[in-house]
């Protein structure tokens, strides 16, 4: 393979603080994978003279950071740190001391927030205080890390270009014109400390010509998280495809090919990689504040092997050498089993309002809990049952393993019994509800005990350390149960109305708002919903949403309405009163703003209306796009 020389790691320690013992471990593990550089997403974590507003036990010293650099040089490890100083800014933002520095300060809408409503993620480049203050910020990091590179961030910038300061610029120079001197900026900076910049490079998809205009010596971090079959889909911009390292090449432009550490796209983006001339590469590991590292060394660990050319072809011997390398001295079988878990992907569907409005599910979810149930089991028969050395215990790791497996499949079974609810009081179908309650029952005693597991091996892993977002996720499954048996304990069946709405949604990563407005033929009108809907599965465009309608009301019409961030499809409406009347689409009496096929909705088939502007690109550069809504009115009459 010509890969580079470069092979890193990230570790996220913004979202997840981590004890000294757990980074070492990592360290350890990343070492003896073949890694020689790790990347340290730190944000605010570390406490300095010039940003002492942090909690001793949410921050790093200096003192501490030095004993991280000594750990990892012994290990070989270069240590690099990531400071963003422009979006992902939230964790500087929400002191007092450096809120005056957001770019929605005041009453100002955000791209994904309303006038009020904002949160602070992004900060203001037109403001001589931003770079002041993260001048000094990075220059006092900068001295506790040996390596000649500095990462500071500037990905996925949301909020750009809107306050009274920044909207002339964009005037005379464009979005693109702000960025880009912002990028010169923090070039110049590193350059005077002795530092090559590194950085991500996402938002030059919004601003194409902009990346001609910087400097050569810049390092891009180019990360695409998808299967790429063979050039990659671009991110939240239309998702537009392009050969991008063929055009860095040509500019003469040095980067790094950023992957996750999820087995496809580590397969799939080291083979289009290896077709050019990156510096090396690199990957990424975020958001791990739910659980502990431990699920993720295996899976760092055989991308480590793969840039090495261990196994390249047979992922599943290269993972069950990676367990071998982890966990020690195990049993084929244990390795072969944690393989095949980590190889099955297990995202937690989202259960919010699902007592209230839910997505029918998918086809295959059975199938993926049949799945994710004997994996579960199955690390339990081969794991190794004691260990001298907790660290090294394969038990640890398949604890881990179980847990991740056993909450999707929880999620999954709480859906699945949100649907039987919802068809009972639909009049859809009826369920014995005695038994419907006892099984919510079992899921809210599952979800208590899960969480138990789950802090005890928070414990063995990152001892003394809070976890608000562990416990937020709980809270939440916690929440859904109560109100589902609530809800149950109540139902009748024919008790609500029901409508069903079949979204397409082909871009799932940009951020269109629906609004779902039913008018009743007594006159009455009300807003049933208003989000921004998208799948549980990210890959599939039509999904389809069902909403309660009160009982004894009969809709007239629905309106549906769009505005934000790239357009949203919608291919049929259709409703059903409590007392079991269909009411179907028959005319369309309204259609304002941008309105494609309106008659289609008219016809349950796969041709869609689509609502809004599609072009995400021109939303982005004219923030103005993003608040036109435009809407079609559906008639509805009884079958």
């Amino acid at each position: 393979m010509s890969l580079g020389t470069i092979r890193a790691f990230q570790l996220d320690l913004a979202r997840q603080i981590e004890t000294l013992p757990a980074v070492f471990r990592f360290f350890d593990v990343a070492a003896a994978a073949g890694f020689n550089m790790c990347i340290l997403y730190l944000e605010d974590r570390i406490k300095t003279a010039s940003y002492p507003y942090s909690a001793d036990i949410d921050s790093y010293s200096p003192a501490q950071i030095a004993e991280i650099v000594a750990y990892a040089g012994k290990l070989g490890l270069e240590l690099v740190p990531v400071v963003s100083n422009l979006g992902h800014t939230e964790r500087f933002l929400r002191h007092p001391q450096l809120a005056h520095l957001a770019e929605l300060r005041g009453n100002i809408a955000g791209r994904f927030s309303k006038a009020g409503h904002a949160s602070y993620n992004a900060v203001c480049p037109s403001l001589p205080e931003t770079p002041a203050f993260f001048d000094r910020y990075i220059t006092e990091v900068a001295a506790l890390f040996p390596s000649p590179y500095f990462h500071v961030g500037l990905d996925e910038v949301w909020d750009m270009g809107l306050c009274e300061l920044c909207r002339p610029r964009v005037e005379r120079d464009g979005l693109g014109g702000i960025f880009r001197e912002h990028v010169l900026h923090s070039h110049a900076l590193l350059k005077s400390l002795g530092k090559t910049m590194l950085m991500w490079d996402d938002l030059f998809e919004s601003f194409p010509d902009v990346i001609e205009q910087i400097p050569r010596d810049i390092v891009m971090c180019t990360w695409y998280y998808g299967y790429i079959d063979r050039y990659p889909d671009g991110h939240f911009n239309n998702r537009r495809r392009e050969d991008v390292f063929a055009k860095y090449d040509r500019l003469g432009i040095r980067y790094l090919a950023s992957t996750n550490v999820r087995v496809t796209n580590v397969e799939s983006f080291t083979a289009y990689a290896d077709r050019y001339r990156p510096l090396g590469m690199f990957a990424t590991l975020w958001e791990q504040e739910r659980m502990p590292l431990t699920t993720f060394h295996i899976l760092v660990a055989q991308a480590g092997l793969l840039w090495q050319g261990v196994e390249p072809d047979n992922p599943p011997a290269r993972l069950a050498k990676a367990v071998k390398l982890v966990c020690g001295d195990v049993s084929d079988a244990f390795a072969e089993t944690c393989a095949q878990a980590l190889i099955f992907e297990a995202p937690v569907p989202s259960l919010a309002d699902a007592v209230r409005s839910l997505e029918m599910p998918h086809a295959d979810t059975l199938q993926k809990t049949a799945w994710r149930t004997y994996l579960a089991g199955r690390l339990g028969e081969t794991s190794p049952k004691t260990a001298v050395n907790d660290h090294a215990a394969g038990s640890l790791y398949a604890d881990a393993l179980r847990y991740t497996l056993a909450l999707p499949s929880l999620s999954a079974r709480i859906h699945t019994l949100a649907v039987r609810l919802f068809d009972l009081r639909t009049g859809e179908r009826g369920c014995d509800t005695d038994a419907l309650l006892r099984d919510l029952n079992d899921c809210a005693a599952q979800i208590q005990d899960l969480r138990a597991d789950v802090l005890s091996l928070w414990e063995r892993c990152r001892e003394g350390l809070p976890h608000p977002a562990l416990d937020a996720q709980y809270d939440a499954l916690a929440r859904t149960a109560d109100a589902l048996i609530a809800a149950a304990r109540s139902a009748q069946f024919a008790e609500a109305g029901r409508l069903d709405l079949r979204f397409f949604l082909p871009d799932q990563h940009g951020a269109a708002f629906t609004r779902v407005d039913v008018a009743y033929t007594d006159g009455s009108r009300a807003t049933l919903a208003e989000s921004c809907f998208k799948s549980y599965n990210l890959d599939v465009p039509y999904f389809t949403r069902a909403f309660l309608l009160p009982c004894g009301k009969t809709p007239a019409s629905v309106t549906l309405s769009v505005r934000g961030y790239g357009g949203c499809g919608f291919s049929y409406v259709e409703a059903r009163t409590s007392d079991g009347v269909r009411c179907l689409p028959c005319a369309i009496s309204q259609a304002d703003g941008r309105v494609e096929h309106p008659a289609w909705l008219l016809i349950d088939d796969t041709r869609p209306c689509y609502l809004g502007e599609p072009d995400v690109q021109r939303a982005i550069l004219y923030p103005g796009v993003s608040v036109e809504e435009s809407s079609v009115t559906v008639r509805l009459q009884a079958e």
